[in-house]
């Protein structure tokens, strides 16, 4: 059985829709939806998180070579098992033996978004000061360049014009 199927299998044992499935794990509902119709892979994390939320190893989910359908079977009355123990334990607000619950889930969700949110203001930020010292250093080269062309009024000399032979205001009427 391949990861799409299992993925798919997985998810309506444990009944949950594609959008509460994608809520849990902090990823869009496309992006469950590209995962069983094998269009990407989940990524580590991701895969980490659906091994301990379908309470299966990794090497389950990613081994083709499904040993039997008893075993499926097996994993499927465990799985009704967990169900409600992970029920009662969201009731209760407690995480039910490490398995997560609807709060651990959430906390993940929210230090995923803010992990990405920080590293994009961080990055925002350094690229404002990059900017910022770019133009102040072009600034500073544009004054050193005309403190140069600047001449101070007591070293200009006093030219007076002799306008004698040029008719400035020519008046014929």
């Amino acid at each position: 059985m391949k990861l799409k199927e299992k993925l798919i299998l997985l998810r309506k044992r444990n009944g949950l829709s594609q959008m509460k499935l994608s809520e849990r794990l902090g990823v869009s509902r496309q992006t469950i939806s590209k995962w069983e119709v094998g269009a990407a892979m989940p990524s580590a994390d991701n895969l980490k998180y659906l091994s301990e939320l379908y309470d299966v190893s990794i090497d389950y989910l990613l081994d083709d070579s499904c040993e039997s359908f008893q075993q499926e079977e097996k994993m499927s009355v465990d799985l009704e098992t967990e169900n409600s123990e992970i029920a009662s334990a969201d009731e209760a607000g407690v995480e039910s033996e490490g398995k997560p619950n609807e709060k651990s889930s959430k906390m993940r969700i929210l230090k995923k978004r803010l992990s990405r949110k920080g590293i994009a203001v961080i990055l925002f930020v350094l690229f404002e000061v990059f900017i910022v010292s770019v133009l102040a250093v072009l600034v500073y080269i544009d004054i050193k360049g005309k403190e140069e062309e600047i001449t101070p009024i007591d070293k200009i000399q006093h030219d007076t014009w002799d306008n004698t032979d040029v008719d400035i205001f020519s008046l014929d009427w």
